[in-house]
């Protein structure tokens, strides 16, 4: 039950707006990959341009917390290879970069990243590949003004990089702009590595500034290209509008000169024609000093403005058949040869609905400009960001890349002459029309306790559809192999042999092992048998296998154990095999140390044997001393080091574990025994099939895993004391979890893979789990989220079993793409290797379906169902009649994917007359005590009256169609806006801005009215908790209300002057109220029922307005922690969870610690305005017209996460980044610092001698979102 001590809230992004507001091509990681950077409205994400012409899945991703502005690239000195070697090489120009005339070294990136924010500062990005394949941004802000300034806000509105890279340019909403003299890429990466989030002062990338101050209003800027003549000069273009005229202002600065020299040209405040005066587009030429604009429905260019005489060359686009009203929004340029761009400049122009055209610039002494091929139309809206590239040489061509808002983006094919071929998709699931969350307890049944989230998405018949919105971590498909035996796999071992540079998957079956050789610098795959390698055992089925140091290696089946020695190649090789009937076995290969379970004369035994291999000797087995009886059923056997010791610890069917200690001279010692039955109460069925342990090097504590049998997974903290006995090690409970109703299978990485992590996962059907061990000095860091497996062909992908998985090592191919420290699955007919990324929210397309707002799930049904009106519902019914224009409701199955096509009648209901719209829906079951039954109220409006009516589920579970909805009341000229179910059979209705109380008769089926209040204004939404009902208002915020003698009595309200679009009442007597307004949405919690005088105990303000908000049940979470929901209109999902008020404070700490910053920025906005402010806040929350304000009481997760991450945010090396101060009281500070540390953490954490250390921890697990 959730506590109602909430004193603060968590928030986390799960996903970002998956709007794009522009794409930019930037070698942001190496000179070698061509990376692509997606901006969208407070995020950034990275993909990879591919050899197909395709875009990788999203690598990395960076959420910045504050709106993005503008975005720009920032090079190193490109040149290209001259025209004669293009040829030689499929005839394409290749572009090289260099730094101060040094080429550029392959493991630093030549491009940067700048964006903007609308908080005045500039985010300066790059990316890098950590030791486990992962990609991740690193960044540094610096304020425009530097410092802590934070005015002028949205002083980026406009951002603009001369050609060159040598100067960057930033302009204000309005009238001021600033330009900079930018230092050299290595140079800004190396402040970028070095910088300090606590010192604003460590992040100076550029040389010097100056700002100005212009007269109008900044409606284009730009920087225009060098003239050749003037190579060293840069010139800098804005067109300023004021009392509607349009002027060009033109700023040049010589490069060797200081920038304070810098000043407008004689040929500025040139007025532009009245047709030119407010253009769309500002396209710099690749000519010296020459630009072209996009006003109305021409193009005009204009050459050689630094001269008194601008010349203009209008050129009237072409019409089409389509609507002339739309506007040309984007541009795009292609790449060209150099002496192609010499004599012409191609444009691709995109108008807003998609319509594609080629404008081409002939350079001269006289520019001229013309329209040329039309290639036709992109089939999608194009109206936030478009960028080209050239196509890989086995495609030819170009590529061009392009989205919109809301609506889906694609990877386009332009060939000459051609109509554009869509290559690949570009997923969108905005907007979110209406979201369902189904409890965990009804997806218990199919292996599920954290529930589903469903949401209706797109508003294009095309595109909408049901969605599953899924959170965990990315694991998308990089290629498969096809395996015909898939199917009867039951475990999977990687064995890598880095001196040979090949890989061995080891498949074992139920009655036999089959080996696959990967040749990792020619990416073949050769199936092996006893005639190619007669010296591994194909016959029997594999228990374990591992290369062990000396390059040998081990394979361990059910009747032998086989040493392959370092000559595994030669005919003659030297190696070991010992015989015997083997149960299971596990091998430590660090230490060459092996177990099995033995089986002999009715009895079963533990036999451990340690192998010796080196080159040029033979590979020996030579067995532990001393055997131990096993007087039970083993099923699985793991060896581990803890505590400075190894150990053994046994699983055996009935549930129970067995530790010993193994040491070389007298071989296992019986130490403790635990029943799995004494951690739980819930569960009867105990039987484990696999465990896994994971450790870390130097722990004194490991995470042990049991699979069970009934689909659980049980996670345990096994304590040894450094260096004593075994037989007082502790075992202690962390963590259930279910993830089916089969077995459940644990396989643990190699103890070599990474240093400071190891990882392990556990395959129960269809699902994938990851155990995650951190390093850490104190306690155990863990955390746990499932893979959700994605392919970026197909956005519905599933697997429907995953077999056996495993890791490959740490590889480096010369040839191919890295497929080091992939993930390797057997599922269905295939080998799937998978590139682990973050965890992040993956929507998953179930099915297409018409476009809807109303979305709800009925418990009886165990489907969807789905509100349908307009022309796009109609069908003919099961009498052949025609039903156009009316309302439906559509039942979809979620566990069934389907293409997108018209309804099958049996699933599609219609009602109501023509032109009739839903506005509500509501799963009801209503009952006197003794009988019920179950209906979907529909609210709707029809000619200016509310209708409502219901329709039984029993009827709609019927094949058949043409189910007609029984009419409850008619209100007219009073629109229905919320429904919601009171007390056991009565109704909350909500039309227009009276609020009735209507009850069922269960005899009769009849409805009765019992009484009405008016309302200031409509209801958005209604809940109820108890005999209260809660009343959120579109503007008077809240209401509550209860019913007493069949009388609707009001218990409370308020007069804020705000408009609710929620109440979520919660825990026992808490509420959570969300109020939206133009500057995004206002989150407030009560303790108890919300009053005029009552303070809220947290408040949460987000930059974006949350349309729904909804309690999150994760039954695989055993903590008190209220968790909800939210949705934005654009697709923005966030997390909220509640925190004590000690909690509060740490995180509080942690913040500031973060980002001071954020806590200086009243002093910098000045003391008079923050007191006008105060005072004016103070005035209305006195007179009730607003919320009283709080404190600190909201933790921003996005901020948090960084002080877990390598980088400038750690926590460690905030910290430690005292002590490299020159002040002689660094340490002291340090010390103080740490203190206070503790001081806010000693109330949260448990007892822990390591306090940062054990915040590390504490921190990790709070942050870690349970995946649903």
């Amino acid at each position: 039950m959730e506590q109602d001590n909430a004193a603060g809230v968590l928030s986390q992004t799960l996903a970002s707006s998956p709007c794009i507001k522009s794409i930019l091509p930037a070698r942001i990681r190496s000179p070698l990959l061509n990376d692509v950077v997606l901006v969208g409205h407070s995020s950034i994400h990275l993909r990879e341009f591919m050899q197909t012409g395709a875009l990788s899945n999203i690598i990395a991703d960076l959420e910045l917390g504050v709106q993005v502005l503008s975005a720009k690239v920032i090079s190193a000195e490109e040149y290209v290879l001259p025209t004669e070697d293009a040829i030689l090489e499929n005839g394409r120009d290749e572009i090289r970069y260099k730094v101060r005339g040094q080429p550029c070294d392959d493991s630093q990136p030549p491009q940067i990243v700048v964006l903007s924010t609308a908080l005045g500062e500039l985010v300066y990005v790059y990316a890098k590949t950590l030791l486990n394949g992962n990609v991740q941004f690193v960044h540094a802000r610096r304020h425009v003004l530097g410092g802590d300034y934070h005015w002028p806000r949205k002083y980026g509105k406009q951002l603009a990089v001369d050609p060159q890279s040598r100067a960057l340019a930033v302009a204000s909403a309005k009238t001021h702009f600033g330009i900079m003299a930018l230092k050299d890429v290595d140079q800004i990466k190396e402040e970028i590595d070095n910088w300090d989030p606590r010192n604003p002062l460590t992040i100076l990338p550029i040389k010097e500034q100056r700002f100005f101050k212009v007269d109008g209003v900044i409606l284009r800027m730009d920087f225009l290209s060098s003239s050749g003549d003037d190579p060293d000069r840069v010139f800098l273009l804005l067109i300023i509008a004021n009392q509607g005229v349009s002027r060009l202002l033109l700023y040049r600065w010589d490069t060797w000169r200081p920038l304070t020299t810098i000043k407008p040209l004689r040929c500025s405040g040139q007025p532009l024609p009245p047709e030119d005066a407010f253009p769309h587009l500002l396209i710099p030429s690749s000519k010296g000093t020459s630009f072209a604009i996009v006003a109305g429905q021409r193009i005009v260019f204009y050459d050689n403005v630094n001269s008194k005489s601008v010349k203009r060359h209008p050129v009237k686009i072409p019409k089409d058949n389509q609507r002339n009203d739309k506007l040309w929004v984007q541009y795009a340029k292609p790449f060209r040869h150099e002496e192609h761009k010499r004599r012409k400049e191609d444009i691709f122009l995109i108008r807003e609905d998609g319509t594609l055209k080629t404008v081409v610039v002939t350079h001269g002494s006289s520019s001229n400009t013309s329209i040329a091929f039309d290639p036709g139309h992109l089939g999608m809206n194009v109206d936030t960001a478009v960028c080209a590239l050239s196509a890989p040489p086995m495609v030819g061509g170009d590529i061009l890349i392009a989205c919109g808002d809301m609506t889906e983006g694609g990877v386009f094919h332009l060939a000459a002459r051609e109509q554009p071929r869509l290559l690949q998709t570009l997923s969108n699931w905005s907007p979110i029309r209406d979201v369902v969350h189904i409890d965990g307890k009804a997806t218990s049944s199919i292996g599920h306790d954290h529930g589903v989230v469903l949401a209706a998405t797109g508003v294009h018949e095309s595109r909408a559809a049901l969605t599953e919105l899924r959170y965990g971590t990315e694991a998308h498909v990089v290629f498969s192999i096809a395996y015909d035996e898939a199917n009867s796999v039951d475990r999977l071992w990687v064995v890598e042999s880095r001196t040979k540079r090949r890989m061995f998957l080891l498949a074992s079956h139920h009655e036999h092992t089959t080996i696959l050789c990967y040749e990792v610098d020619t990416a073949e795959t050769i199936a092996l048998d006893a005639d190619l390698c007669p010296q591994l055992c194909f016959k029997e089925p594999t228990l374990a296998a591992c290369w062990l140091p000396g390059d040998a290696m081990l394979q361990i089946t059910t009747t032998q154990i086989n040493v392959l020695g370092p000559s595994a190649e030669d005919q003659n090789q030297h190696f070991g095999r010992l015989y015997g009937d083997y149960a299971c076995a596990d091998v430590l290969a660090s230490k060459g140390l092996f177990v099995v379970l033995r089986r002999e004369d009715n009895s079963v035994s533990l036999v451990g044997g340690i192998t010796t291999t080196k080159p040029e000797v033979k590979s020996e087995v030579a067995l532990l001393p001393e055997t131990l009886r096993a007087d039970y059923v083993p099923v699985d056997v793991k060896l581990a080091d803890v505590g400075g010791q190894t150990i053994c610890l046994c699983g055996s069917l009935d549930g129970h574990l067995y530790l010993s200690s193994i040491d070389p001279e007298r071989g296992f010692i019986p130490a403790k025994t635990w029943s799995l039955r004494d951690f739980t109460k819930d569960l009867h069925d105990v039987q484990i099939a696999s465990i896994a342990i994971l450790g870390l090097s130097r722990a004194d504590s490991v995470l042990v895993i049991c699979g069970l049998k009934n689909g659980r997974a049980m996670f345990f903290e096994l304590a040894v004391p450094t260096y004593g006995f075994v037989d007082s090690a502790q075992l202690s409970l962390k963590r259930e979890q279910t993830l089916g109703t089969t077995a459940v299978t644990i396989k643990a990485e190699a103890e070599t893979f990474m240093e400071n992590e190891r990882n392990a996962y556990a395959t129960c059907g269809s699902s994938l789990l990851r155990a995650q061990l951190h390093r850490t000095k104190s306690g155990l860091d863990y955390t746990i989220s499932s893979l959700l497996i994605t392919d970026k062909d197909n956005a519905s992908y599933i697997p429907t079993k995953i077999n056996a998985v495993d890791r490959m090592g740490r590889l480096n191919s010369t040839q191919y793409d890295d497929v080091g420290m992939l993930l390797v699955c057997v599922v269905a007919d295939e080998i799937s290797f998978l590139r682990v990324g973050q965890a992040a929210m993956m929507p998953r397309p179930i099915r297409a379906m018409h476009p809807t707002k109303h979305l709800m799930y009925s418990s009886l049904l165990r489907k969807c169902v789905a509100s349908v009106h307009g022309r796009t519902a109609s069908w003919l019914d099961i009498n052949g009649v025609q039903q156009c224009d009316k309302p439906s409701l559509l039942v979809l199955d979620p566990n069934t994917a389907a293409e997108h096509e018209t309804p099958l009648p049996k699933s599609q209901f219609f009602f109501g007359e023509k032109g009739e719209k839903v506005r509500v829906l509501l799963s009801w079951t209503p009952t006197d005590g003794t009988s019920h039954f179950d209906v979907i109220i529909i609210g709707s409006d029809h000619n200016n009256a509310g209708r409502l009516a219901y329709m039984s589920v029993t009827r709609m579970s019927q094949p058949k169609t043409g189910g007609s909805a029984r009419l409850i009341a008619t209100y007219p000229n009073a629109s229905i806006s919320a429904v919601c179910a009171y007390g056991l059979s009565s109704l909350v209705v909500c039309a227009g801005r009276v609020l009735k109380l209507l009850h069922l008769d269960m005899a009769t089926k009849g409805f009765r009215h019992l009484s009405e209040i008016e309302l200031p204004s409509r209801a958005t939404e209604l809940r109820t908790k108890g005999s209260v009902i809660y009343v959120a208002t579109s503007l008077h915020s809240f209401m509550l209300f209860r019913e007493e003698n069949s009388r609707l009595k009001i218990v409370e309200s308020d007069s804020w002057a705000s408009k609710a679009r929620n109440m979520t009442p919660h825990g026992n007597s808490s509420t959570l109220i969300n109020l939206v307004s133009d500057h995004g949405s206002r989150l407030l919690n009560f303790s108890e029922r919300p009053t005029r005088g009552t303070r809220p105990t947290f408040e949460a303000r987000m930059p974006q307005a949350i349309d729904r908000l909804d309690p999150l049940n994760i039954s695989s979470t055993d903590d008190k922690r209220g968790r909800f929901l939210a949705t934005t209109i654009d697709g923005t999902v966030y997390l909220f969870t509640t925190l004590t008020e000690a909690e509060m404070r740490l995180l509080s700490f942690l913040e500031q610690l973060c980002e001071p910053i954020k806590y200086r920025m009243a002093k910098n906005m000045g003391i008079l305005a923050q007191a006008m402010i105060k005072e004016k806040g103070s005035i209305l929350e006195s007179q009730g017209r607003v919320p009283p304000s709080l404190g600190n009481s909201h933790a921003r997760g996005d901020v948090l996460k960084a002080l877990l991450e390598p980088g400038a945010y750690n926590i460690h090396s905030l910290l430690q980044r005292r002590i490299k101060m020159e002040e002689e009281d660094a340490m002291v500070k340090l010390e103080d610092e740490v203190e206070s540390l503790e001081d806010v953490a000693r109330p949260v954490l448990d007892n822990t001698d390591d306090v940062v250390e054990g915040v590390v921890v504490w921190l990790r697990s709070l942050l870690n979102v349970p995946s649903f």
